[in-house]
């Protein structure tokens, strides 16, 4: 389980990724850019490897982990897989990521560990 912390904590570096904006009045483009979603994906992809099971995620924007491996995480990493959850989500529908609602759900309980929009997202 402890190998799935550094993974996730590195996610908290694309935390400062965001779609750049549009051009119109500084509002975000409702697409995100292939290369965020590319990273978003292998990044989520290489957690689940390393979590052996007991990391998922959908398309959807829906992931479940183990409590104690949740609970383990620092706040930053825990918004940057926020983040990812919500571009591999808007990527698959075509869709803006401030628009996909996250969950983290405890992976032996199904308990919602955490939950929101990324810009909003707090645990429960």
């Amino acid at each position: 389980m402890k190998i799935i912390i550094p993974v996730l904590t590195s996610l908290a570096v694309l935390t400062g990724c965001s779609p750049p904006s549009d051009g119109n009045n500084g509002r975000q483009s409702e697409r995100v850019p292939q290369n965020l979603c590319d990273i978003s994906r292998d990044s989520l992809d290489e957690a689940v490897a390393l979590g052996q099971g007991t990391v998922t995620y959908d398309l959807d924007g829906n992931a479940t982990m183990l409590r104690s491996s949740w609970e383990m995480i620092p706040w930053d990493a825990k918004m940057g897989m926020a983040k990812m959850l919500a571009y591999v989500a808007a990527c698959s529908k075509g869709s803006d990521p401030n628009a996909e609602f996250i969950y983290v759900r405890d992976s032996m309980s199904n308990k919602v560990l955490a939950k929101g929009f990324y810009s909003s997202f707090n645990e429960e």
